[in-house]
This record gives C-alpha cells, sequence and structure tokens, in this order.
C-alpha cells in the first residue's frame, strides 16, 4: 500500500473501460464522442466557486451547449455560451462559459452535449487548512510541442489544483501565420494537463514579450499583410483574445477565496512596468495585506539569472515593484523569461536581508535553456540557487504555510524553498546552546504535499511513537502518530507549537526550516525509523534516545 494513487486510478480505469470495450454492442463501438478542437479551463472570478470554460469549434453552432453536474449527481444542468466569438486569424470558433455558484472544492462532471467526451473540473477548496493547495508555476512554455507536454506529464503526477504560467506562452509572436502553434497548445490543455482520473486542470496565464506583434517579423516584401491582417505594431491580438480578460487590461489580480491571491503583470508588453500599473499594483497590495499567500506573477526578472544584471526591464521591475512587494509583505515572486532556474536570496531594499523577498523562476517549462550567468560580469550576489534546466515549480499553501518544490521535466527534484514564518516565542536549551542562540519559536514546521514519493504505510508506521529528544539538559518527548487521512502528524507541544500534520517528502527527510535547520528520520536497513535528530545550521544537533520502551 502507498500514498499515491495515480497509478492504481489508472489501472482500475483501464479496467474498466477493457470490459466495457468487450461488452459494448459493436455499433456503440463504432460511434466516436464529440471532442472540442482545444479545451481551456481559467478562472475569471474567484476559484472556490466559478469555473470559466472555453471549447474550439470549427463551426460557430457546433457544440453550442454545455453540460455540468457535481460528481456523482444523476441530473444534467445545461447551459448556452456566454459568448462565441472567432479564433483570430483563423476559421474556427471560441464558444466561452462561466460557471458560478459552485460549491468549493467539488469535482464536477461536464460534457459538451450527450454525444461529447466526459471531462472533469475541480474548484479550489475553501479552507486551506484541511485541504492543501498546489500550483504548478512556471513559464516559457513551448518551443515544441514535445518539450511542453514533458514537463507537463510530470507536473501531472502531482495532482496540482491548477497551473500558473509568466508568459511567452506559444512563441507564437502575435504572428498570424504561426496560429497552429495555438492549436497544438490547446490540445495540450486538453489533452496532457490532465490528472490520472480525468480531471482538466485550469490554466492562469500572464503575458510575455513572445505575446507581442512586431513588424520587424515581416520582410520588407511582405509588409503589406500587416495591414491586411489589421495588425499594428504592439499588439497581442492572440493573448487578448483567447484568453479571458475581465479587467480589460493585460494586467489583473485572481483572489481564491480568503487566502490567495495571483497578481498578474505585465512588464513592458502592452502595459508599461511605471505609472498606471504600478498604481494599481500598490492598491491591489494593499486592499490584501491580511491574504496569507499573495504572488505576484510576471515575465521580465527583477533578479535574472542569465541576463545582465543592468538590462532595462529588470532595473524597472526592481524600482518599481520591488519596495511595493517588500512594503505589502510580499514573500515570494515568480519571474520568467531566462530559460533557466534560479532562486534568490531574501532581498530587501536591494541587499540580503532575512525579511526580503524571494525571487523563484525565471521561466523554462517546454525551452531551450542558457547558461546561468551568461550576461554576468560576476558570479550574481543574489542568486541562492541556479541551474540550467527545463523545470516546473510545485507551490503547496497549507494553512498559512508554503512550500516550493522544484522539479526538472526528467521528475528529479532539483530545489526546494520552505518559508520560514516569524512567530516570536518558545526558546529552548539545545546541546549546550543558549536560549538567545535557538529560538525554535521562529520556526514553523513546513506542510509538504502528499503523494510526492512513493512510501510504504508500513514505513509510516514505523514511525509513530513517542521519541525522546536530548536538548542539554531536557529531555523532549516528540510524539508522532497516524492522521485519519495517513499522514503522519507530530505533537510539537513542548516546543510551543500546536499539533502539526507533515507529509512525507521522501523516505528519509522532513523539512524542519529552509536551510538552517532540518528535521530528519533515519532509517535501519529494514526501512524502520532507527533514529530522528534535529541538526542546525551552526551544527548543533538534538540527538534521539530511542528505545523499545519509547516506541
Amino acid at each position: 500500500m502507498t500514498h499515491r494513487f495515480n497509478l492504481p486510478r489508472l489501472f482500475a480505469l483501464g479496467a474498466i473501460l477493457s470490459g466495457m470495450a468487450l461488452q459494448a454492442p459493436p455499433t456503440l463501438q463504432a460511434q466516436e464522442a464529440f471532442e472540442p478542437l482545444g479545451l481551456n479551463l481559467t478562472w475569471q472570478q474567484d476559484p472556490t466557486t466559478t469555473m470559466t470554460v472555453d471549447w474550439h469549434v470549427s463551426d460557430p453552432a457546433e457544440a453550442a451547449v454545455l453540460e455540468f453536474r457535481p460528481l456523482g449527481a444523476s441530473e444534467w444542468v445545461t447551459t448556452e455560451p456566454d459568448e462565441t466569438f472567432p479564433f483570430p486569424f483563423s476559421d474556427r470558433h471560441i464558444h466561452r462559459v462561466e460557471l458560478t455558484g459552485l460549491e468549493p472544492g467539488t469535482d464536477h462532471e461536464f460534457r459538451f452535449g450527450a454525444e461529447s467526451t466526459v471531462y472533469r473540473f475541480q474548484t479550489l477548496p475553501a479552507d486551506i487548512v484541511r485541504t492543501p493547495v498546489r500550483l504548478a508555476m512556471g513559464g516559457d512554455v513551448r518551443t515544441s510541442r514535445e518539450r511542453m507536454e514533458q514537463t507537463g506529464r510530470v507536473a501531472m503526477e502531482y495532482e496540482p489544483h491548477a497551473i500558473v504560467f509568466g508568459g511567452d506562452l506559444a512563441y507564437v509572436n502575435g504572428d498570424p501565420r504561426r496560429v497552429a502553434q495555438w492549436y497544438e497548445w490547446f490540445e495540450v490543455t486538453r489533452d496532457v494537463f490532465q490528472t490520472a482520473d480525468g480531471r482538466i486542470v485550469p490554466v492562469v496565464v500572464a503575458i510575455g514579450n513572445h505575446e507581442i506583434w512586431h513588424t520587424r517579423r515581416l520582410d520588407e516584401e511582405d509588409l503589406h499583410l500587416e495591414a491586411e491582417w489589421g495588425l499594428e505594431e504592439g499588439q497581442a491580438t492572440f493573448f487578448m483574445t483567447i484568453f479571458p480578460q475581465p479587467s480589460g487590461t493585460s494586467y489583473r489580480v485572481l483572489d481564491a477565496g480568503d487566502y490567495l491571491s495571483l497578481v498578474l503583470l505585465d512588464t513592458d508588453h502592452l502595459e508599461m512596468i511605471a505609472g498606471a500599473q504600478t498604481d494599481w499594483l500598490e492598491e491591489t497590495l494593499a486592499a490584501r495585506v491580511d491574504v496569507p499567500h499573495v504572488f505576484p506573477v510576471y515575465h521580465q526578472p527583477a533578479y535574472p539569472s542569465v541576463r545582465s544584471f543592468g538590462n532595462s526591464g529588470s532595473q524597472r521591475v526592481r524600482e518599481f515593484w520591488s519596495p511595493l512587494f517588500e512594503e505589502y509583505g510580499v514573500r515570494v515572486a515568480f519571474e520568467n523569461h531566462d530559460h533557466a532556474y534560479k532562486r534568490t536570496v531574501p532581498i530587501r531594499a536591494g541587499v540580503e536581508h532575512p525579511g526580503g523577498v524571494v525571487y523563484i523562476g525565471d521561466g523554462a517549462w517546454g525551452v531551450g535553456t542558457r547558461e546561468i550567468g551568461r550576461d554576468h560580469d560576476e558570479p550574481a550576489w543574489y542568486l541562492k540557487r541556479a541551474t540550467d534546466q527545463r523545470h516546473f515549480i510545485l507551490a503547496t499553501l497549507h494553512g498559512p504555510h508554503q512550500h516550493f518544490l522544484m522539479v526538472n521535466e526528467d521528475g528529479a527534484i532539483i530545489d526546494e524553498y520552505p518559508q520560514v514564518l516569524t512567530r516570536p516565542g518558545a526558546a529552548a536549551v539545545v546541546a549546550g546552546v543558549e536560549p538567545a542562540d535557538v529560538i525554535l519559536g521562529e520556526r514553523v514546521l513546513q506542510l509538504l504535499p502528499p503523494m510526492m514519493v512513493d512510501v510504504d504505510a508500513e514505513v509510516l508506521e514505523a514511525w509513530t511513537g513517542t521519541y525522546l529528544l536530548e536538548a542539554g539538559d531536557l529531555t523532549l518527548p516528540l510524539e508522532i502518530s497516524m492522521s485519519p487521512g495517513g499522514n503522519l502528524r507530530v505533537d510539537l507541544s513542548v516546543l510551543g507549537y500546536p499539533e502539526v500534520a507533515l507529509f512525507p517528502l521522501s523516505e528519509d527527510h522532513f523539512v524542519l526550516d529552509r536551510t538552517d535547520s532540518e528535521l530528519r528520520f533515519v532509517l535501519g536497513e529494514d526501512g524502520r525509523a532507527s533514529g530522528v535528530e534535529v541538526t542546525f545550521e551552526d551544527g548543533t544537533v538534538l540527538a534521539p534516545r530511542i528505545g523499545d520502551e519509547d516506541r
């Protein structure tokens, strides 16, 4: 028995479908269900109670109906598109409907008439203390379909609730001659961005430079095409049409319940960084100081891993937006554009600071990667971790806690970043170190996403029991038990913490803090827990004393 259920679900589904195929009449076997040419789910309003569905058809009268119901319900609810409009520079059309008044954290089925394939979607939960939310973050999505799909398939193994892209989506450059790249993009969102149980994962997007049309992309003899297409320099016709733009601008905020705000920004593509957008950003952040998870998502990085630190776009982000991030308590900002992966040190006022903003990303979901520091005169002081690998970032939100796991296109973990939350509180004497030097109340155990690895239930069970941590002259009991949901729970009340749930990160490791400490379960050769230790940055160790009577 393991804690990853996607493969069993796949096997079970395959067995069911195989049995149906053997029993179905020949006429039903030959009948093909309707499938839209492209499919994209996203949100214009609160993701806990709404869902926007776009489906692409060749004829505007085709499949002009959507039916949906909560999973397990018997009756379908029928609705028509809110709008139907041409796919730009194409003979296709897009039906769009926004479903509202849905129940939070609920699976739904939907289809486009009785002859359609049946799909699924899920609203976000209202309470992320009980149900953590997982977001697959990235950018610079597709220079080849194969790369986009490869990273997407790995991301789906973690069953994210949503995908968030920070620009440079299909590398069409606003060019009508490349419309087929958009066709493929929406085939991937239909076929690949789907969990093992058939749930379509919604996609939220910000704009990048490769969404913009520039006249220079035409040869001189083809300049007449711009007028024929009705294009003008600097337009983003595809982006502004095929993705909902409820704000009417290329920047907006998407609020999920009272716990998450995705601030989707435009780094000098359609809208300038300075001016009206910065004024709006300050108002938006000021209104959300009580939201625990506020994530700015944008394209050009303030702190680039590849391009020059002094490039003009990065300078403007640092000048106009970084001070606002710092003033209004943003903890992590997601950047793209450089075709690499990076995580900075916490930065405040242009220098490393423990209370600063961490900038993560640099955009390499499905593109060729670039050499770290390619345009730097010297190693960048601000880079804590950087590598030229395609990847996505799994952001897990659990109550007020954040955890970021960076996974490359082959499924290998290349970085992780637990966020430290300040909670002044209990001190402890640790191996002779004075309380002023080790303040456990400033460290919070991170809640890690489930199903990150396959861990045998017997191994988890072996970790349960009472552990005695020797801390100087103190002996502290550490109670570990199994929760009803099959996760480990640790009672840290002796250290001033409430009971906290932990999810397995690997078979021998739990993160206690981002870099300066860790809680490690030591496994014996038989896979059973043989010890526990807490190690701090300075080498101080909370050593265990575990006997059979204590297990």
